[in-house]
């Protein structure tokens, strides 16, 4: 049976009219032309391999760790900017160590200001102090030393600050006094101008009155 079905598909037409319902058949104008069915999109390929996703994620944190490692030899060495390069590479590299890796960061800021003095680093430290209590609660026992800790770099960003203050402060009052020294040698010289100008004036109509005089009296015989 199955033989006979398949030969009789094999000789029926390759097209077949499609007639319309008892209801709705109309008169076309113009013969019906059939559409080729739509193309369907191209299946995307999986490309997610387990293996390849697993090596680079042990690629991942092998460069992790040996950065944290760096960063221990460069702290315990009193190197505090190859300690900070590191550790901030590490952020980078693993993000999800952040909590556990920004308090040791804080630290190497402090030191490093302390061995350069760039106020930078006190302030990215207290950045780091403020982010980690963010993350305690109230009653942790580490909030204690972090507390100190912040304490200790806020004074001495309040002393910089101030300092920077009045060296601001300094520097707009010593711009100011020599716009005042300016603006009183310009008054100084157009005064002096002024004066210059009335003399000029005063000799010059007192002359044109004395050659007057002396022609009247010559003309008088005098």
């Amino acid at each position: 049976l199955l033989s006979v079905v398949l030969t009789m598909t094999m000789v029926m037409p390759a097209t077949t009219a499609w007639a319309a319902p008892p209801d709705e058949a109309t008169t076309p104008t113009e013969p019906e032309t059939e559409t080729e069915p739509e193309a369907e999109p191209p299946e995307v390929e999986d490309n997610e391999d387990p293996e390849t996703d697993a090596a680079l994620e042990a690629a991942r944190l092998l460069v992790g760790r040996n950065l944290f490692a760096h960063g221990n030899d460069a702290f315990a060495n009193h190197d505090y900017l190859a300690a900070i390069k590191a550790w901030e590479e590490v952020l980078v590299v693993m993000p999800e160590k952040r909590r556990t890796l920004q308090v040791s960061l804080a630290h190497a800021y402090h030191e490093a200001y302390r061995i350069d003095g760039d106020p930078g680093h006190l302030r990215r430290a207290r950045e780091l102090f403020v982010e980690q209590l963010a993350t305690l609660s109230p009653d942790d026992a580490a909030r204690g030393d972090l507390d100190d800790e912040l304490g200790r770099v806020e004074a001495e960003l309040a002393t910089i600050e101030e300092a920077e203050a009045k060296a601001q402060a300094a520097r707009e009052e010593a711009i100011r006094r020599d716009e005042a020294r300016r603006t009183e040698q310009a008054l100084a010289q157009a005064e002096a101008k002024h004066q210059r100008d009335i003399q000029k004036l005063y000799y010059g109509v007192g002359g044109s009155l004395g050659g007057v005089g002396l022609g009247t009296l010559s003309a008088m015989g005098v």
